[in-house]
């Protein structure tokens, strides 16, 4: 019985991550409609608004199994880049874990009277490769 309730917690944990460097992700131009949603709309102003991130493996992708999504609030929002996505695996198997957590912010996505309009984006607050302590 208790095997099984470590084994629960395990699946709940998650790596927090430090911060300390900008770190970029990709795909977010599939996702504008989701950081639209999450922004609260376009303004005038370029947005800058601190979220919670997490990174989650995404092993049902279909066009990469070794993907790692972006989520904010539970709404994929983009990818780390193919180049990032090895290490950040090797880490969280080395955890018994898939997923990470770090601080972000939701950039861009303004609306200017005279028609110029950005798309929004997302910046992460995070050295790689990931590290940190695990969750309770």
């Amino acid at each position: 019985m208790f095997g099984f309730l470590n084994k629960r917690k395990a699946l709940n944990q998650y790596l927090i991550c430090e911060g300390g460097s900008t770190f970029e992700i990709v795909g977010e131009s599939h996702y504008q409609s989701a950081l639209n949603r999450l922004a609260g709309g376009k303004t005038e102003e370029s947005a800058q608004i601190p979220v919670e991130v997490f990174l989650v493996a995404e092993p049902d992708n279909p066009y990469d199994p070794d993907a790692v999504k972006v989520e904010i609030n539970g709404q994929k929002v983009g990818h780390i880049s193919k180049q990032h996505t090895q290490s950040f695996h090797n880490i969280t198997r080395s955890l018994g874990i898939s997923r990470a957590k770090c601080k972000g912010m939701i950039v861009g996505g303004w609306l200017r009277p005279d028609g110029d309009e950005g798309s929004f984006g997302v910046k992460l607050d995070l050295k790689w490769p990931p590290r940190g302590e695990l969750s309770d």
